[in-house]
């Protein structure tokens, strides 16, 4: 009996804190009132109340939920509106914001008075996106490969979150192979078609809520084309070889000029000077200019001129001859 009485009250219990927690979470709900809005750089948004259409509103409170900074206020019949870009509807509550910024991306509250009694209270969460930009459609290759036309594209995008996406064109029955539909940014769409014809292929970049597309048409060259192709490189390879064994052989030229100026330098200054070869051609003769004249200028050499005309004259020996015929004389008279 007491094991049976034990059993039932803790049934009661349990079915007791079930209820109890299941009753707050409905009052939580209703009270906390959560959505969720999307809006898009630059351009303008409306934050919805839907509200019953039967609810005749007398007050309304729109401020920012972090830090309830006041917005707009309707009450008794007067509107106040605090903030620039934002705009109230007094009748049905929605909030219209003009010109979307990257700040907007906040959560709002707005609290109501219905009938002047019954106060409701609605949580928005405003969330700013970039604006769905049309994808860019690259042509990678384009051939004809034993008589099937081989064609592959990729298609990219500047924002990660973007999804991107491949469609043939409605008249197109052959299967071509692209990455997964939730492949960001690039995404590689290649096919091998039987006969060469023009064909159309779509990128679709989305976000899941916007779409934008771009569109590409073509079809491989044919075999006369390939080949001009084929020559307009080689040509390009050509004229691109030609310019530098212009530019290798005009290397050689400033080098071996270089050489040969050096080495008649050389040579000159190992004669002149009675220099060594060596230091003669790692002498400074950069040409630096001193008191306003060129020091490559060739050195003077008129003293040494000068000295030798002095070494090889001939001695004077006129003070000798005198000195004999004094001494001549001077024995005839003894």
């Amino acid at each position: 009996m007491s094991v049976r009485y034990s059993l039932y009250q803790s049934l009661l219990h349990s079915i007791f804190v079930i209820s109890t927690i299941f009753i707050l979470r409905c009052i939580c709900q209703v009270g906390n009132d959560v959505r969720t809005t999307v809006g898009y750089l630059g351009e303008q948004v409306v934050l919805k109340l839907d509200v019953h259409p039967k609810w005749k509103i007398t007050s309304i409170r729109w401020s920012v939920y972090k830090n309830i900074t006041i917005i707009t206020i309707f009450q008794d019949g007067t509107l106040n509106q605090f903030w620039e870009r934002f705009s109230l509807d007094t009748v049905s509550g929605d909030l219209t914001i003009a010109n979307l910024t990257a700040n907007d991306a906040l959560k709002y509250r707005v609290d109501l008075d219905v009938n002047g009694k019954v106060r409701h209270t609605i949580y928005v969460q405003l969330l700013v996106q970039d604006q769905v930009s049309k994808p860019n459609i690259t042509l990678m290759h384009s051939f004809l490969d034993a008589e099937k036309c081989v064609i592959l594209l990729k298609c990219s995008s500047p924002n990660s979150t973007f999804s991107l996406s491949w469609k043939s064109e409605q008249s197109f029955s052959e299967p071509f192979y692209s990455d997964g539909p939730n492949v960001s940014q690039e995404s590689v769409m290649w096919t091998s078609l039987n006969t060469n014809r023009p064909v159309s292929f779509t990128c679709i970049a989305t976000d899941g809520k916007r779409n934008e597309s771009s569109k590409w048409s073509g079809q491989c060259p044919d075999v006369q084309e390939q080949r001009n192709c084929t020559q307009n490189q080689d040509r390009v390879c050509i004229s691109r070889g030609r310019g530098a064994t212009i530019v290798l052989i005009g290397l050689l030229i400033i080098i071996i000029t270089t050489i040969m100026v050096m080495y008649f330098q050389g040579s000159w200054c190992y004669i002149e000077q009675r220099q060594s070869f060596w230091n003669c051609v790692t002498s400074d003769t950069s040409g630096k200019e001193e008191n306003g004249e060129d020091v490559t200028r060739p050195p003077d050499t008129s003293g040494k001129e000068e000295n030798r005309e002095d070494v090889t004259r001939p001695p004077d020996t006129s003070g000798k001859e005198e000195n004999r015929e004094d001494v001549t004389t001077y024995q005839e008279r003894m």
